[in-house]
């Protein structure tokens, strides 16, 4: 995805369209709490053991994740093309 936003950020751009790339983390939505099941343990357990691994030391909110796609759809982020943007509160540690 990210090398599909690279090449597509030069000729959409030429018709002012921005292509962006936006990867989640652990964020708290149903899917990441079925986790707890799969892993027999209780959710409390599983989101803390999970969190654990994330710098921030925490899980991020579907409304943190909201924000940053809020952003790049604005007119703030007019200048802002063939970006991949984690919002995993540190957990990739390379460079995309």
């Amino acid at each position: 995805m990210a090398g599909l936003s690279k090449t597509l950020a030069p000729e959409l751009g030429k018709d002012n369209i921005t292509i962006n790339v936006v990867c989640p983390g652990r964020i708290m939505t149903d899917r990441f709490l079925g986790g707890a099941k799969q892993a027999g343990m209780p959710v409390d357990e599983y989101v803390a053991q999970s969190a654990r691994d994330v710098p921030l030391g925490r899980i991020g909110t579907p409304e943190e994740f909201a924000n940053v796609v809020v952003f790049l759809a604005s007119e703030k982020a007019s200048y802002v093309t063939g970006v991949v943007i984690q919002v995993d509160g540190g957990m990739v540690r390379g460079i995309v």
